[in-house]
């Protein structure tokens, strides 16, 4: 057991509060620059708080595989239960085991080729709404997009009347993500500011939406299907059911919608990557709609997808806080100590990724990452549910949109990013669209 003098050193510094700073407005670039000395750990004191970044996948593993009850969510998401109560994605210990077995039907294998059918069809009716060669926001596309998936599949409603609503509020609320970050927001969550006004304001919106889609479920004729998410909660904790609802709005359609406007804009940069996409996905659907059966036919797609999650991976970081002295390889963590596993930066490392910053799909002809050097959908117990559900739906999406257009930069320049909650484009992700040649027959 090492002692507290062989601990990993301690970064100083320049000034007070310096890393707060930084972590808050600029959380990759620092990270970056953590990462540079090839270091497994770096030490770092946070107004008054020890945290730990962790560099290195076996101590990843340990942290995200290990005794779970020596851990509990970091800070970012138990803030995030100020808008998402105690569902899935911040509930804790027994409690998260028992949602999570709840809602596991609605995630199985038979389930999610189920829900192929709609993510296809979704995906063709905003296909149909493009125009050759006209500027688009593709990431508000893909997040209208993926909130009609999922909430035709896992909610069993149609939100058209209600889309518009969500995008707003969810923007607003997720571009203020970083109040949650303060360490004296709880005093100023109630304060009658102007930001938090306006916080809760959307939250509340959200709120409203989410009470509509319970009350109309409950309303649903007796012959009407009882499949959904909201059918599992409502048997087994009807207490947690808009929490739930809140966290599949969120989690279920906001970081897919991400992952697939990043897909797009690495596309439409890197048109010779692109080629084998475009070919494949014409190949394969020969015009026809995409099913479930495919996603194993567009191996390339798979690929694409691969290395958008490994350079743009929506859940950017993973934090865990310490709740007892704990061994971590060759550490003694101690109690209340806030421990991050970073994707941004152990996706990237140029030890495990040759030219970590290119965009290679075929990369992946052979897996050879660490376990935990490539760690997208999280790992150990709280490893994603939806991570099946979430690959199917990008799989498809990519594949019918592939099928019909050509993406199109319109920025030569990087795109700016928003590190908050998730991964997202900072101010939308301007795109042209150019209408794919219609199939040949045999």
């Amino acid at each position: 057991m090492r002692t507290l003098e062989n601990l990993p050193p301690l970064l100083k510094e320049k000034y007070p509060g310096q890393l707060f700073r930084r972590f808050r407005k600029e959380p990759l670039a620092l990270l970056d620059d953590l990462s540079q000395t090839g270091d497994d750990v770096r030490r770092l004191r946070i107004l008054g708080r020890s945290v730990w970044v962790l560099f290195e996948p076996s101590l990843v593993e340990s942290l995200l595989t290990g005794d779970h009850r020596s851990f509990e969510k970091g800070r970012a998401l138990q803030r995030t239960q100020i808008l998402l109560g105690q569902g899935l994605l911040t509930a804790e210990g027994s409690s998260h085991l028992k949602q999570r077995r709840t809602l596991q039907p609605a995630f199985r294998k038979q389930r999610i080729e189920e829900y192929a059918k709609t993510m296809a069809s979704c995906s063709e009716q905003v296909s149909l709404t493009w125009r050759h060669d006209t500027p688009l926001d593709a990431h508000k596309e893909m997040m209208t997009l993926a909130l009609s998936i999922v909430s035709q599949t896992l909610l069993g409603t149609d939100l058209v009347n209600h889309q518009e609503r969500i995008a707003e509020s969810l923007e607003a609320i997720l571009g203020k993500f970083g109040l949650l970050m303060l360490p004296f927001f709880e005093q100023l969550q109630n304060l009658p500011l102007p930001i938090m006004r306006e916080f809760r304001r959307r939250r509340d919106d959200l709120f409203a939406v989410v009470d509509d889609i319970v009350d109309r479920h409950s309303r649903r004729g007796a012959d009407e299907p009882k499949n959904s998410l909201i059918d599992l909660m409502v048997e087994v904790d009807p207490g947690r059911v808009k929490d739930e609802v809140l966290t599949m709005l969120l989690a279920g359609h906001e970081t897919t919608a991400n992952a697939l406007t990043f897909a797009l804009d690495l596309l439409a940069r890197n048109p010779k990557q692109a080629e084998g996409f475009y070919a494949e996905v014409r190949t394969v659907l020969k015009g026809r709609s995409a099913t479930a059966a495919d996603y194993a036919k567009l191996p390339y797609t798979r690929r694409v997808l691969q290395e958008v999650l490994r350079l743009y991976p929506p859940a950017w970081i993973v934090g865990r806080r310490s709740l007892e002295a704990v061994e971590l390889g060759p550490y003694t963590v101690p109690a209340d100590t806030l421990l991050l596993a970073p994707q941004w930066s152990i996706h990237r490392d140029p030890r495990r990724f040759e030219s970590p910053l290119a965009f290679e799909p075929d990369r992946w002809l052979s897996d050879d990452a660490p376990k935990f050097g490539f760690f997208p959908f999280g790992g150990g117990t709280r490893i994603c549910i939806g991570e099946g559900f979430a690959r199917m739906e990008a799989v498809l999406v990519l594949a019918t949109l592939g099928r019909d257009w050509t993406f199109r930069s319109l920025d030569e320049r990087p795109t700016p990013l928003q590190a908050g909650i998730t991964l997202r484009p900072l101010n939308g992700l301007p795109l042209a669209v150019e209408r794919a040649a219609p199939p040949t027959s045999d």
